[in-house]
Parts: structure tokens; sequence; C-alpha cells
């Protein structure tokens, strides 16, 4: 897929306080290619860290805040990494609330976990990379229509300074044609009327 992030350049966190779950999980990341892979104990390390990541896998329960409280605010910022929210076993309600928060997806603490980790990790990348996309469409068509909209306006202008311009040089036209005219109207008349043609070509 455009825009997909190859695993092994693509920055997770893992803010996990259980040092022995924390292993398991960099485990199972390595074993799955991704090779930037950053751990943190605690939500203002998370917080600290976030910027500089694209995926976080964030537990519940944590020293120092619960990970659906620490959500909104590692989400809401300009460019957010994608977060799935890691809960206990049988916690459903709580991954069902994390979801409605805005977590990308989550994962529960079991014998599933080996298994279904590298599958909502390529989900989350897969995601990324066609809202990523879609970005990049919506900039492309802003730009196109801002490059109609000047067209648009250059057409108005040149229409409405070409219509005085052109009743300008028949006016010059038919003074010139007056056989009445004195030599030194008429002089300045040829000055004007080279003025009018020369701002014509231009438009």
């Amino acid at each position: 897929m455009p825009g997909l992030t190859d695993r092994a350049t693509v920055s997770v966190l893992l803010v996990e306080d259980d040092a022995s779950m924390a292993k398991l999980v960099r485990h199972l990341l390595e074993l799955d290619g991704y090779r930037k892979v950053r751990h943190v104990y605690t939500g203002a390390q998370a917080l600290a860290a976030a910027p500089e990541s694209e995926i976080i896998l964030l537990d519940h329960q944590l020293p120092d805040i619960r990970g659906i409280e620490l959500l909104p605010q590692l989400i809401g910022r300009p460019n957010p990494p994608s977060v799935v929210m890691v809960t206990a076993h049988g916690n459903e309600s709580l991954a069902a609330a994390a979801l409605r928060v805005g977590a990308e997806d989550y994962i529960t603490k079991d014998h599933t976990l080996a298994d279904l980790l590298p599958r909502i990790l390529e989900r989350v990348r897969r995601n990324r990379a066609l809202r990523g996309a879609l970005a990049e469409a919506e900039r492309q068509l802003v730009n196109a229509e801002r490059l109609t909209a000047i067209g648009e306006m250059t057409v108005t202008l040149h229409h409405e300074l070409n219509n005085p311009l052109m009743a300008a040089m028949a006016e010059v036209e038919m003074l010139q044609a007056d056989p009445a005219l004195p030599p030194e109207h008429r002089d300045a008349l040829a000055t004007v009327a080279e003025a009018l043609t020369r701002i014509a070509s231009k438009l």
C-alpha cells in the first residue's frame, strides 16, 4: 500500500509499568520486525515521549494515572499517534470506552496477545497510511481549488479591464480622425494611443 511505513522505521511507544509484561511485548514486537520501540513506565513519561511516537501501546493501570484518562491527552495534539489500549482479560467495557474516547484498537493481556498483537499493529499501520493518503488528497484538492479560483479571478479582471480599455482606444481613434484637431493635441493623442496599445498587449 502506498504510504505504508516499514515496520522497522515505525516509532512504537510501550507504556507499561509491569517489567515482565513489557519484556514480553517488546519481544513480540521485535519478532514482528519493529525496531524502534521505546518503553516507559508512567503517564508523565508517556506524555513526554508521545510527540516522537507513531503508535502507542497504552496500559490502563499506571502508577500515576489511568490509561483511559491519559488517552485524550495523547491524541489531542496535531498529528496524533495511534493508541492501542492494553487491558486485563475480561475488561471489555473498558476497551469499549477507550474506543469511544479515541483509541485505534485494544488488546487484552491473555493467551491471545502473541497472535493478535501483530494483526492489530498491521491494521493500525494501514489505517495511518490511509489517513495520510486522504490528508494528502485533501491538500491537493484545496490547492487545485485555489488555482481554479485564481484563474477565474484573472479572467474576471481581464474582462473588467479590457472593456473600458477598448472604449478608451476607440475614443482616441475618434479624436484622432477629427481633421480640425490641433497638431499638438494630435501628438498627445498619439502618445496616449501608444500607451493604451501597450497596456492592451499585456492583458
